[in-house]
């Protein structure tokens, strides 16, 4: 008589095709005992003494005292993964869970006792991965959220395959009560007497069950394998046999459905669909996003999944969990996804975020990732300009549509106004000392937050692979001005590098540039960021007008190809001109970059640091044209202290009637813009003379006595638009 062991075994090779050495392998793993038990939770360890062949590669050396523990299905015997457990095992210390069909622990118990076990088994120094199949992944997330509250857990990260956190969102929340309230009765007992021996000897659940199994566990390729199997077992021996080898594999068949009654009966099944998979989501869910960006996961989904909808989950994850989240659709791949060798399941976590340290972590998509920054954020930004607006007190100057001359901002359209996306182009100032008081006006006045397009090496190396000459330095700190002013010669790429972070100084660094919305100088990002209606800043000079020389005050360094044009008329962008002043008045270059660099002793050391940051242009294709130097000039503060800051934005240039098409005209319009941007600084070099309290002394007296900014020249149309 078959145990309840080899019905289970029979209905996986039914299913899902075993051949006899993985059905042998099976059984073993089937029937092993408990290595640890703890509630109604079985730990199993995988000793490697049972083999299977395995044809899954390994893709590198791991230690093997790493942890990994399995977390299976809903039947939770561990017996659809068996033919992986042999490759895992080879790099991970390997356990699995198993829980009996009478069990009635519920989904929270279910999840802190497994937390408990990896807690006990983990530690500081002993990575862990969670590894979840179906249920089991819906339960493996459950768990990684528990874990962000232990301490001295190691959490290398989760794979989850084909998930059961859309068990909500399927139709099992509806079907799976209904099945699991089918009779137990026998099927061939709802037929007439003359019939019912044609009827299989099964139970009305059991028939209906196997029939829901056969449908929608198997992929295409598991149903040719086993229909395959079947019909090699019937015809194989020929002769006369062949009929009763049928009948022998019906009976098995049979025999095996039935045997669902017993181990998943509708009881156990009701149970797990309230209290594993409804209650599962209902716990899990909602605090998904506590594990964004901390925990690396990997989402492995079935393109042909027919139990669940994993694909379509795969994309909720992926979007939910963040940066650290990677996810792989499976081709050809069912929902018993871990059950043949087509899977090479180690060489997919070995190529993870799981073990990002040994390889490529998924580019960020700076443009769509962004999170605008928060009350305190600003605070901080707005606390560390502070000083610098008190030193240089910025005037702004904007443009109407009438080219009228008006204080502040009006002028300056935005797309929240217009609809449209609105591109900022102008001169960078030496060492870009403008770009934080022109980010802090806009927000301040505005509203509006414009996003730059900074040098990759805000970034770090390989944050974007530029293709097109505009870009920004966006490097130096505006908090750091004053004392930049004192020590001189401090690079803007020393502060750059995200180590060296000045503690919550507004665009000084990695982090607090992305902060406020930067990204990485490329055509896709620009184009991107004029699809999503954004407004962009952009200075087409890049590092070569932030850091020029002597006697290259103002002087504009841009290329003659009219990209940012182009671009920005494909989506009716509105292009507003500015000009801005003050920042190479308040130092004075002592040596310009080609000269440190040709120092002796210092000089071979600043040309290999600066032929180590990513270019932001391409290859300058004029002799008139010069290329990208990152190397920064030696500049000491001005005796008179520091000038006041001016900012003239021109009048907008509306693309919308541009045909990017048109080579001749965009050439023009771009010609327009440079000259706007040029006639804006000569604007504010003639007007500035007018200004009575363009001397730092007297404007710090008044400022101080009257408690707000001293006022500035007195506006009228400038004859340079």
């Amino acid at each position: 008589m078959k145990t309840r062991e080899d019905s289970d075994l029979d209905l996986a090779s039914q299913i899902y095709s075993m051949d006899a050495t993985e059905q042998r392998f099976a059984s073993q793993i089937y029937s092993m005992d408990a290595t640890e038990q703890c509630g109604g939770v079985d730990f199993l360890r995988y000793e490697n003494t049972v083999k299977i062949p395995s044809r899954a590669a390994k893709p590198q050396t791991w230690q093997t005292d790493e942890l990994l523990v399995y977390l299976p299905g809903l039947d939770f015997t561990g017996l659809s993964a068996v033919s992986t457990f042999p490759a895992l095992s080879s790099e991970f210390d390997l356990w699995w869970c198993r829980v009996g069909g009478a069990d009635r622990t519920q989904f929270v118990e279910l999840a802190d006792t497994i937390t408990d076990f990896i807690c006990d088994k983990g530690g500081e120094h002993r990575p862990v991965t969670i590894l979840g199949e179906s249920f089991g992944g819906l339960l493996a997330l459950g768990v990684a959220q528990r874990l962000l509250d232990r301490r001295n857990v190691n959490l290398r990260g989760v794979v989850v395959v084909n998930a059961a956190t859309s068990f909500n969102s399927s139709p099992w929340g509806q079907a799976g009560p209904l099945l699991a309230s089918l009779p137990t009765s026998r099927l061939r007992d709802l037929f007439p007497t003359p019939v019912q021996s044609l009827i299989p000897p099964l139970s009305v659940y059991s028939a209906v069950a196997g029939a829901v199994l056969a449908l929608t566990v198997p992929d295409t390729t598991q149903v040719v394998r086993s229909t395959r199997n079947i019909f090699n077992e019937i015809i194989g021996g020929g002769g006369s046999e062949v009929s009763s080898r049928a009948e022998k594999q019906s009976q098995q068949l049979f025999d095996t459905l039935d045997s669902l009654a017993t181990r998943l009966g509708p009881e156990t099944l009701q149970f797990r669909l309230n209290y594993w998979l409804k209650d599962g989501c209902e716990d899990v869910n909602p605090k998904l996003s506590m594990l964004a960006n901390k925990v690396p996961v990997l989402v492995l989904a079935g393109e042909e999944d027919r139990m669940l909808p994993s694909s379509q989950e795969a994309s909720r994850l992926l979007s939910i969990l963040g940066k650290t989240c990677t996810a792989t659709i499976l081709a050809g791949v069912g929902h018993a996804a871990l059950f043949d060798d087509r899977l090479d399941l180690l060489s997919l976590i070995g190529n993870s975020t799981l073990f990002a340290e040994t390889h490529h972590v998924p580019e960020i998509n700076y443009v769509s990732d962004f999170e605008r920054p928060n009350a305190t954020t600003l605070e901080r930004a707005a606390s560390s300009l502070e000083s610098l607006r008190t030193a240089v007190s910025p005037i702004f100057i904007s443009t109407d549509a009438n080219g009228r001359a008006v204080p502040g901002l009006r002028g300056v359209p935005l797309p929240s106004e217009v609809g449209r996306p609105v591109l900022l182009v102008g001169n960078h100032q030496l060492f870009a000392l403008d770009l934080g008081l022109l980010i802090y006006q806009f927000l301040n006045e505005t509203g509006t937050l414009p996003r730059g397009l900074a040098h990759p090496a805000v970034f770090g190396a390989g944050a974007a692979r530029p293709e097109f000459d505009e870009s920004t330095a966006g490097d130096f700190s505006p908090g750091t001005f004053r004392r930049e002013l004192m020590r001189g010669n401090r690079a803007a790429g020393d502060v750059a590098d995200g180590e060296g972070n000045d503690g919550g100084v507004a665009f000084a660094g990695v982090g607090n540039f992305r902060e406020f919305g930067a990204v990485p100088v490329s055509p896709r990002n620009f184009f991107n960021l004029m699809k999503e209606n954004e407004m962009a800043l952009l200075f087409p000079g890049g590092v070569r007008e932030a850091n020029h020389g002597r006697g290259e005050d103002y002087k504009l360094f841009w290329t003659k190809k009219p990209d940012f044009v182009r671009v920005a008329s494909r989506f009716n962008a509105i292009i507003v001109p500015f000009g801005a002043v003050g920042a190479a008045d308040s130092l004075n270059i002592v040596a310009d970059s080609s000269e440190m660099q040709s120092l002796p002793f210092i000089g071979d050391r600043l040309r290999e640091q600066a032929s180590a940051i990513p270019a932001a242009r391409r290859a300058v294709r004029s002799s008139d044209e010069e290329p990208e130097n990152f190397g920064f000039p030696l500049a000491l503060p001005s005796s008179r202290g520091p000038d006041r800051f001016y900012f003239r934005f021109g009048k907008p240039f509306d693309t919308q009637h541009l045909d990017h098409r048109d080579k001749g005209a965009v050439e023009e319009a771009y010609s327009v813009i440079k000259s706007d941007v040029e006639g804006s600084i000569e604007y504010l070099l003639k007007e500035r003379e007018k200004d009575p309290y363009r001397e730092l002394v007297g404007r710090l007296a008044f400022e101080r006595i009257n408690a707000r900014q001293a006022p500035g020249f007195p506006l009228a149309k400038p004859p340079y638009s």
